[in-house]
C-alpha cells in the first residue's frame, strides 16, 4: 500500500508546518512498520522552507502554496486548499519517487 503524507495548507504558518511534519513522521513510522511506503507530499510542497522569494517578499512555502493550489484564486474557484494542475503534478512526482514510473 502507498500512503500520501499530509500537507500544511495554511500559508507558511510555522507552528502548523511543525505539527504537520511531526504528524507526517508518525504516519510514516506507522506505515513503514506495517511495510507500506509513503509519498512525502509535504516535503514536495516544501512546507518547512521559509526562505524569502526575491521579488515577491514572501516565504517559499507560501509562494508555492499559492502557485500549486487554488488558495489564492478568486471566487468561485477559490479560495480552496486543493491542488491545481501544477500541484497535482508535484504530488504525482512525489508518488513516482516512491513507486517508480508505471
Amino acid at each position: 500500500m502507498l500512503i500520501v503524507g499530509l500537507t500544511a495548507i495554511l500559508l507558511a504558518a510555522s507552528p502548523v508546518a511543525d505539527r504537520t511534519v511531526a504528524l507526517n513522521a508518525l504516519i510514516e513510522n506507522l506505515c513503514s512498520n506495517a511495510g507500506d511506503r509513503v509519498a512525502d507530499v509535504a516535503r514536495a510542497f516544501r512546507i518547512t522552507d521559509f526562505a524569502n522569494v526575491p521579488g515577491f517578499n514572501v516565504p517559499l512555502n507560501a509562494f508555492l502554496e499559492v502557485t500549486w493550489t487554488w488558495i489564492g484564486a478568486p471566487p468561485p474557484r477559490g479560495p480552496d486548499v486543493h491542488p491545481n494542475a501544477a500541484g497535482y503534478a508535484v504530488i504525482a512526482t512525489a508518488f513516482i519517487r516512491v513507486i517508480g514510473r508505471i
